[in-house]
C-alpha cells in the first residue's frame, strides 16, 4: 500500500495493471521495485447512500467501505467514506398484513 502525492491511498502495482484497471499511476518513486511499479490510485466515488468518498484498497480505509462495485480495479478497491455517519431514513416499521 502507498499514499500518492495527491494524498490518496493506493497500491503498488505495475503501471500497465494500473492503467488497465482504470487507475492513475504516481511516478514519484513511492514503491519498491523498478520504475514500472508505481503507486496506483483510483479517484473519487459516491457510496450507495450518496456520500462522497475515495476509491482505495479496503485495507487502507479508515471509515466504511462500500462493496457495491462503485470503483475501478479489483474487488479490494472500494468506495471508502470517512468522517461522517451516513444519514438516511430510519428503518421502516414492519407492516402487518
Amino acid at each position: 500500500m502507498c499514499t500518492a502525492k495527491n494524498g490518496r491511498s493506493g497500491e503498488c502495482i505495475s503501471t500497465k495493471s494500473c492503467a488497465s484497471s482504470g487507475g492513475v499511476s504516481d511516478p514519484a518513486n513511492l514503491c519498491p521495485g523498478d520504475n514500472t511499479i508505481q503507486c496506483c490510485t483510483y479517484g473519487t466515488c459516491k457510496n450507495t447512500k450518496g456520500v462522497a468518498g475515495t476509491c482505495q484498497p479496503t485495507s487502507t480505509c479508515k471509515g466504511s467501505s462500500d462493496p457495491a462495485n462503485l470503483c475501478p480495479g479489483g474487488n479490494h478497491i472500494q468506495c471508502c467514506t470517512v468522517g461522517s455517519t451516513p444519514t438516511g431514513p430510519s428503518p421502516s416499521k414492519p407492516v402487518h398484513t
